[in-house]
């Protein structure tokens, strides 16, 4: 239960998620006002971040596709290291298998940082997103609306509301521009 109430402490900030076990009188608290900002600073602990990006850049904001609006929330900084690290959830619930917010996010991104360094001209062939991912950490929220809220597979860890990609896409591309 520990990761799932610390989640939840971190998708709704300034929700403070108690735990008290009664058959051992031990009680935990999460408690974090700045939500996936709180997460994403917590995850690159240690991490040695790029120099101009000290702190998370952070994603709070209202998409609307096709007459639905979407709350759209997440964090990202990149490191130096070669790995990364990207964590999705819809309405409070982890989707480890991913789904359409996170090709929206990854779409998102890679669209912005591309548009950038062409404007700038830094580059003459655009990246891919294997470029724009390496040393990422990153966490995006996705809340759907009920009405067209859908998962896929048995253990339902895959989003499958499909504006949830143009919604991700969308409030990723403006918030990294």
């Amino acid at each position: 239960l520990y990761p799932r109430l610390e989640a939840a402490a971190f998708l709704f900030p300034g929700v403070e998620v108690r735990l008290k076990d009664n058959r051992t009188e031990t009680e935990k608290t999460w408690l974090y006002d700045k939500g996936l900002e709180d997460y994403i600073t917590l995850m690159s602990k240690g991490e040695r971040l790029l120099s101009k990006l000290q702190s998370p850049i952070v994603i709070d904001t209202l998409s609307d596709v096709d007459q639905f609006t979407f709350k759209i929330s997440g964090a990202l900084v990149y490191t130096d290291d070669m790995n990364s690290i990207v964590e999705t959830y819809a309405n409070g619930v982890p989707t480890k298998e991913g789904g359409p917010h996170l090709e929206g996010f990854s779409q998102g991104l890679l669209k912005a940082i591309n548009d950038f360094a062409t404007d700038k001209k830094l580059i003459k062939q655009a990246f891919r997103l294997s470029d724009v991912t390496e040393g990422l950490i990153a966490a995006i929220h996705v809340q759907v609306p009920s009405a067209i809220f859908e998962t896929e597979g048995q253990t339902k860890e895959k989003l499958a509301t499909v504006q949830a990609k143009a919604a991700t896409n969308q409030a990723v591309y403006e918030a990294i521009t």
